[in-house]
């Protein structure tokens, strides 16, 4: 299952080779500034390509638990293995998905990932593709949230988030939604409107 982490891998190097404009601008950079400027690259396409992959690799997984189920129903045979499609978690899981601030509908996402990369709870959440899927689910949902609590067009944030806050949560590479308070807070801050 880890070739399916190789061809996320090979999906972001093809992306960076592919770029030409970002590769003419690595022609004039030292050999340091080459190697921050292509990590942070790698990182954005990471960031933007990991949900889709991720996505599209559990709709796999359920089409073929979805013919496994039909198999096992033509042969005649019962579905009574339950308790082995998500398994107990030990102290030590739970403790690095508590420090982690995993959200309940996130665990079993990150059980995956762990069984994917045949890694524990805790080594699998210091993988990049995983902190980036979580970071993307957790923005989805607070966006949704958002718009349950209706935006009333005439607030000037969300949750009373300043600028500065905004401002910092960018550069440390969180992304905002098109459309939501943050988003348009950022935006304003960059530019300087008011």
């Amino acid at each position: 299952m880890n070739t399916q982490f190789g061809d996320l891998d090979t999906v972001v190097q093809e992306a960076l080779t592919n770029d030409a404009e970002f590769q003419t601008s690595l022609g004039s950079l030292s050999e340091e500034e080459k190697t921050k400027a292509i990590e942070s690259k790698r990182k954005e396409i990471l960031a933007n390509k990991a949900p889709e992959f991720f996505e599209n690799m559990k709709k796999n997984e359920t089409i073929a638990e979805d013919q496994r189920k039909r198999a096992e129903k033509a042969e005649g045979k019962k579905d009574d293995k339950k308790s082995d499609e998500t398994p107990a978690l030990s102290t030590a899981d739970l403790y690095a998905l508590m420090a982690s601030k995993v959200e309940q509908p996130d665990v079993e996402e990150v059980q995956r990932f762990a069984k994917m990369y045949g890694k524990t709870i805790g080594e699998v959440l210091a993988e990049p593709t995983v902190i980036a899927f979580l970071k993307e689910k957790v923005e989805k949902r607070n966006s949704a949230r958002a718009a349950e609590k209706g935006g009333n067009g005439g607030t000037t944030g969300s949750k009373g988030l300043s600028e500065a806050d905004v401002l910092e949560r960018s550069r440390n590479g969180e992304r905002f939604e098109p459309g939501t308070p943050e988003a348009e807070m950022l935006y304003k801050a960059k530019r300087g409107i008011k």
